[in-house]
């Protein structure tokens, strides 16, 4: 068999380091194809300025994830990987192609990081948001929610790491991985939660640091789960991995693609 793959259903932007703009690069890296469809289409992310763009439209979303679905390369699919969604059309029809992808091979691993907001609040329509948790979050063997759409999806706050850890377990899903939970001393940490227990990585908090750390996550974990790790090497690596990525971009609005690229395939050898 050849390299695996992953179908990356997300945003895309021209500027920024979010959505599929971020995982194609960083599943690339990891020695993982990248089989990207995108949400939108926009030329910044938001948080950079307001942007122009384009949304991908339910029927059209839908025929592209039905063809690229009957095609050869489908073969070496071993990950879905869900972000941002525009509408509720496009999380249907998510949800019915990762329902066919696994009628056709159960093994493949479906990580839902459901991007809903922050601590500002939601920043997708709250029928998106109802979407997401209604449709995908029952479909996916991983999530990787933040403290704020923890909080959101589960009505439990995770304030800290045994807040979050008892939110992760009413959330229901066989893994979920909590990012930027407050530690004490003014550190954040990434919060594994499995039915076998739970488990954190903290770092010092930085400012300056880029937009798209939770995109990056999500991409570096399911690159190191398609290549054959389990999750909890996995959890380890997507973490090393991310905290390389963050003090090497401190103040730049966006990530350095190049060198993100540079330090991870370094990371293979």
């Amino acid at each position: 068999m050849g390299a695996p793959s992953a179908l990356c259903l997300s945003s895309w932007v021209a500027w920024g380091s979010v959505g599929n703009a971020i995982a194609v690069p960083a599943l690339a890296a990891l020695g993982v194809s990248a089989l990207a469809v995108n949400t939108v289409a926009l030329s910044n992310h938001p948080g950079l300025g307001i942007p122009a763009g384009q949304r991908t439209g339910d029927g059209e979303f839908a025929a592209i994830l039905e063809r690229l679905e009957s095609l050869p390369v489908i073969g070496a699919c071993r990950g879905v990987l869900t972000g941002y969604f525009a509408t509720p059309g496009q999380v249907a029809a998510a949800a019915a192609s990762i329902r066919r992808l696994k009628r056709r091979d159960p093994s493949i691993l479906h990580l839902c990081d459901p991007v809903l907001g922050d601590d500002g609040g939601l920043y997708v329509p709250e029928a998106v948001a109802a979407a997401i948790r209604d449709l995908l979050l029952p479909l996916a063997d991983v999530a990787t929610p933040n403290r704020f759409e923890l909080s959101w999806l589960t009505g439990r706050e995770g304030r800290d790491r045994p807040a979050a850890v008892q939110a992760a377990q009413v959330l229901g899903c066989a893994e979920t991985i909590v990012t930027s939970v407050p530690e004490p001393r003014g550190r954040l940490a990434l919060v594994r939660v499995t039915r076998a227990g739970a488990e954190a990585i903290a770092w010092d908090r930085h400012a300056g640091v880029p937009r798209g750390t939770g995109d990056l996550f999500a991409a570096l974990y399911i690159a190191c789960r398609c290549r054959g790790s389990s999750g909890g090497e996995a959890f380890a690596l997507a973490a090393a991995q991310l905290k390389v990525a963050i003090e090497a971009n401190l103040g730049a609005a966006a990530f350095a693609v190049p060198a993100l690229v540079r330090s991870l395939t370094a990371g293979l050898r």
